[in-house]
């Protein structure tokens, strides 16, 4: 494993643990997309030295599904974060576009467009999880006001 994406493999469970102590269903619901794409990106046993050589298919499939994922949650949840994070995986998703028009596209700057987003939207997932929980906090320390108007 190169050393860049070891951090990943440990933020990533801890961030996915985060959401479903502290986060809302929003952030649950990425956690779970993040977690499940990238388990199903280590799946196939092809991730040698040497890869990014010709589209990679599979990891190309996992990042279609997971951009489909995020846009159905922009839909559902319309959070300005979640629309971030579908931006940016969208942009990972067009590196495979772009390998596929031209197969002489440099194989490390293939490699380093699909995994640009993925730090950036740990942090998205973080600080959304930080707001939740704030959120949720500060409701439960003042009896919950909006549930009070709706009431009255």
């Amino acid at each position: 494993m190169l050393p860049y994406v070891l951090p990943f493999w440990i933020i990533l469970p801890c961030l996915i643990a985060a959401a479903f102590l502290r986060g809302g269903a929003a952030e649950r619901a990425v956690a779970v997309l993040y977690g499940a794409a990238a388990v199903a990106s280590f799946l196939p046993a092809t991730r040698a030295v040497g890869s990014w050589a010709h589209v990679e298919t599979w990891i190309m499939l996992v990042d279609v599904a997971l951009l489909a994922g995020l846009l159905l949650l922009v839909a559902g949840y319309g959070r300005w974060w979640i629309i971030l994070a579908a931006s940016l995986q969208t942009l990972s998703t067009l590196a495979h576009l772009a390998r596929l028009m031209d197969p002489g596209f440099d194989r490390v700057a293939y490699s380093l467009m699909e995994g640009a987003s993925s730090y950036p939207t740990l942090a998205l997932l973080a600080y959304a999880i930080w707001r939740s929980s704030r959120r949720s906090s500060s409701e439960a320390g003042r009896g919950s006001p909006r549930r009070a108007r709706r009431g009255s």
